[in-house]
């Protein structure tokens, strides 16, 4: 919750520190699929079983749902979120993401 927009909005001023920092732990459960890597479909029987048909199913909505969204400019998103300091919204979408958004659980 405290990283959420409209938490942030409620909380005038509010800014995550640029020393912020998420660990995301991946445990190696198979050698044949990669989370950077295996599409959803192309996950060997094994994981499929694993993650089960309900989480997998839940994958290909949000993955569909992010091939769908038209992502708003620059300045629409100032326009959606006001009272966000301009430099910081520049310096975070400069941000480079450290993994592939296409292979992750959410």
């Amino acid at each position: 919750m405290e990283l959420s927009p409209e938490d942030i909005r409620k909380d005038k001023g509010k800014i995550i520190p640029e020393d912020f920092i998420v660990y995301i732990h991946f445990d190696d459960v198979c050698n044949k699929c990669s989370p950077y890597e295996t599409e959803i479909e192309d996950l060997c029987a094994e994981c499929k079983v694993s993650i089960g048909e309900e989480t997998l199913n839940e994958w290909r909505t949000v993955k569909r749902i992010l091939g769908e969204h038209d992502f708003p400019s620059a300045e629409r998103a100032a326009e959606l979120l006001p009272n966000v300091d301009p430099e910081l919204m520049e310096r975070t979408l400069q941000t480079e993401l450290k993994f592939n958004s296409d292979y992750y659980k959410i």
